[in-house]
């Protein structure tokens, strides 16, 4: 680790500091203000340091496309003040996209991004700690909503089993168990499934870049599966904070009927569909679930279905131009993975954080969330750096 830390750059410090006030500190206004100017620094350090080389990669142009979508729904909205709030904010996000996608199209700086999340990561599950400890309710609402906490620190321990299959060291350990155990006491039932399946996929993926046996893989997969289960419906401390929620979510399938929040949950898809089936092709205008929803719950809420939430306010359009990117990114996971021995651990991590970027959405709005574009340009800048050795017959420039 110390080879790559021995020269930090302003552009790795301008990006540090945008992952640290948006994983640890509180949202508020003046934060928020603060993020931005931290991505408007991280943006002209890099095209400072990187002007003649700048490029506007496809999928960055594809995630345009999207962005303008969602900008001439504000003509059509039934509400365009916050049809054009939130395309403000995907505007933001799509600068981050292409500035994150050059930045790291520089392999040095992948390892620097396994070092900066996973840092970040845990420094907001000390402050979370510091907060508040471990309580009956979970924790999380001190810097955000838990789900969007948990799920954070969820993707954080995914990257910290990649870095323990790149180089081992015995300190890893114990931070990935501390990202674990956070992740599960932010009470998210999401977030859980997230870095369950996060973590299983790169032990499979783990074991089969080091050659190793698939059987003893799946032994492992299966003990951890086994011993996160056990804890969660049988340990007091998990139990009280997920485990009965896990349980009433069960019953709304075994009972036609769950704990309030997933009976919500359910109630606020259907009425997207029925939104949805108003107008499939265009939509009704960025953001506008939340002005159908306060009859269904008594107050203005997002769909917390990312699919719903784009279906329902840009359409069958805007919807396929934004979900041509995280494919066109699991395409080149699966391209880099297939490069050489060497590309084929970064490739699985890629596949991996994309994977669950799709698992995510079904619980969760995140099409204008920092977290997964910080996901989409680590991962595509990735590729643009390592694909270039790529055999000719299968080069892909995406």
């Amino acid at each position: 680790m110390s080879k790559y830390l021995e020269k930090i750059t302003l552009e790795d410090a301008a990006l540090f500091g945008l992952l640290s006030i948006y994983f640890i500190f509180p949202e508020s206004t003046v934060l928020s203000l603060v993020g931005h100017a931290f991505t408007a620094f991280f943006t002209l350090c890099v095209l400072l340091n990187d002007s003649k080389n700048f490029k506007f990669p496809l999928l960055c142009g594809i995630y345009a496309l999207f962005v303008i979508s969602c900008f001439l729904s504000i003509f059509y909205s039934i509400e365009p003040g916050i049809s054009t709030t939130k395309t403000i904010t995907v505007a933001i996000l799509l600068l981050l996209f292409v500035v994150g996608t050059n930045y790291f199209s520089h392999p040095e700086n992948t390892i620097k991004f396994e070092i900066i999340f996973v840092t970040v990561s845990c420094m907001a599950c000390v402050y979370l700690i510091l907060q508040g400890g471990f309580g009956s309710e979970g924790f999380g609402e001190a810097i955000s909503n838990k789900n969007e906490v948990g799920v954070r620190l969820g993707l954080g321990g995914i990257v910290c089993m990649y870095s323990i299959f790149r180089k081992f060291k015995w300190w890893k350990i114990p931070v990935e168990l501390l990202l674990a155990v956070c992740c599960a006491m932010t009470g998210s039932r999401s977030a859980l499934v997230v870095l369950l399946v996060g973590v299983v996929l790169m032990i499979m993926f783990g074991f089969s870049s080091k050659d190793q046996p698939v059987g003893l893989a799946t032994i492992l997969v299966l003990s951890v599966i086994g011993i996160v289960v056990y804890m969660v419906f049988n340990v007091p401390a998990f139990y009280n904070v997920l485990g009965y929620r896990f349980e009433q979510f069960f019953d709304l399938f075994t009972e036609g009927s769950g704990d309030s929040s997933a009976n919500k949950r359910l109630e606020l898809i259907q009425k997207g569909i029925e939104v949805f089936e108003e107008s499939p092709i265009y939509g009704q205008g960025l953001n506008t679930f939340a002005m159908v929803s306060k009859n269904i719950v008594g107050f203005y809420a997002f769909s917390h279905n990312n699919y719903i939430e784009l279906l329902t306010g840009i359409g069958l359009i805007g919807t396929t131009l934004h979900y041509i990117v995280p494919v066109g990114l699991a395409i080149a996971s699966v391209i880099l993975s297939k490069q050489s021995k060497e590309t084929k651990l970064l490739g699985s991590l890629m596949f991996t954080l994309i994977a669950v970027s799709f698992i995510s959405d079904i619980f969760a709005v995140n099409y204008s969330h920092k977290h997964f574009v910080i996901i989409y340009m680590f991962v595509y800048g990735s590729y643009i750096a390592y694909h270039k050795e790529t055999k000719p017959e299968v080069r892909v420039a995406l």
